[in-house]
């Protein structure tokens, strides 16, 4: 019972943030790194404060590319990376 007052205390708190909000973000971060994560929470702050500071000069919509484009860029460089880790190296010959 107690565990279930706690949950509902969770909840109706939840609740009265996401009323007050002028956004919420629900986000999947499943199949990204926890370092992948931290990165696009802290830069998803940084834009929103920028936005606030801007006036909403911005339609939200670039916001969201530039967040597309940045996540592109990892990926390419991700598969630059494997790229580069699959090409044989020349060593010395075994002796």
């Amino acid at each position: 019972e107690k565990a279930l007052a706690v949950k509902e205390a969770a909840v109706k708190d939840l609740a009265e943030k996401i009323k007050k909000s002028n956004i919420v973000l629900l986000t999947d971060y499943r199949g990204i790194t926890v370092d992948q994560v931290t990165e696009l929470r802290a830069e998803l702050r940084e834009r929103i404060a920028a936005r606030i500071d801007d006036s909403f000069k911005k339609p939200i919509e670039d916001v969201v590319e530039s967040i597309k484009d940045s996540k592109k860029r990892r990926e390419r460089a991700k598969e630059e990376r494997k790229i580069t880790n699959s090409i044989p190296t020349v060593g010395r010959p075994y002796e």
